[in-house]
């Protein structure tokens, strides 16, 4: 028999991964605390819960793809490491970005309650959500991965085994690190190259042929350009995920002096209104700052 999925958390991410574990021929449960984007499922071979507790109720396997902790905390009704939501027999597979500890404390308490806790955060934005091309790494009881792999193959290019939890967590935040960088280089590279003058046209060419020339530069540069700030990653997630590598690296005495500079780049966006907007806002960010 298929193993039942459930997903909860239905927003730029979480929709079209639903979409594709539902193309695998995967049975697909979701839910959604706002109705909005449960509607598009309806009419669709995915069953639209009512509740958490008829996700968990229908699944054998959850997808939890939610904002942060609290949010997490919410739609578990946690309280005091006690769930409203019976987990027991059920495994939780939490692909957002959390802290480690956070991620290690949840693990625990939903192994109390029962249930069998993998983490899999995702790398990648809502272009590569949409076509299934997500990096996942992974980490928990290898077997439990290994019975959820034909989930990960729906969503994903790989799956990066990273051992016991919170190793998942503390491997994507160390990617993020790396990631953050390449963002604000790319931000400040096009301000400048706007300050100078610059044919854009020349200017892309230059840099997308280059030796540092990768996949998120041929995504981002020419929206970048464009000033197409259509949210592929929200300044307000990437706000967020950067909090997580700052708690997550102080927790182990590692200093992250380019994180901090970013993160008060992308506070900046978040005053000027921009919090759902791509995170290549901050280019205008980063122009007023120099204005002043």
């Amino acid at each position: 028999m298929a193993l039942r999925i459930g997903l909860v958390g239905l927003g730029v991410m979480g929709v079209p991964m639903a979409q594709n574990i539902s193309r695998a021929g995967l049975p697909l449960t979701v839910y959604n605390r706002s109705a909005g984007p449960r509607r598009q499922f309806e009419n669709s071979i995915v069953t639209v819960a009512g509740s958490v507790a008829e996700v968990f109720a229908q699944s054998d396997a959850i997808i939890l793809m939610l904002n942060d902790g609290e949010a997490t905390d919410a739609v578990l009704g946690r309280t005091n490491d006690i769930f409203e939501i019976n987990l027991a027999d059920r495994i939780v597979v939490n692909t957002a970005t959390m802290t480690p500890a956070y991620s290690k404390g949840l693990g625990e308490a939903i192994a109390k309650s029962g249930g069998v806790y993998v983490e899999a955060p995702v790398s990648g934005s809502k272009a590569p959500a949409e076509a299934g091309e997500l990096l996942i790494m992974a980490a928990g009881d290898e077997e439990i991965v290994k019975k959820i792999q034909p989930v990960f193959d729906a969503i994903g290019k790989e799956t990066v085994f990273c051992g016991a939890i919170p190793g998942a967590m503390a491997m994507k935040s160390a990617s993020n690190l790396q990631l953050a960088g390449i963002m604000s280089g790319l931000a400040e590279s096009v301000n400048f190259a706007r300050g100078f003058g610059l044919d854009l046209e020349l200017y892309s060419k230059v840099i997308l042929n280059g030796p540092l020339a990768n996949d998120f530069l041929r995504m981002k540069l020419p929206r970048a350009i464009a000033e197409d700030y259509a949210p592929q990653a929200a300044v307000k997630n990437v706000a967020y995920s950067l909090d997580v590598m700052i708690e997550a690296a102080h927790s182990v005495g590692a200093e992250t002096p380019s994180a901090k500079t970013m993160r008060k780049t992308c506070e900046k966006a978040l005053q000027a209104g921009d919090a759902d907007k791509d995170i290549m806002t901050i280019t205008k960010a980063l122009k007023q700052t120099e204005n002043r």
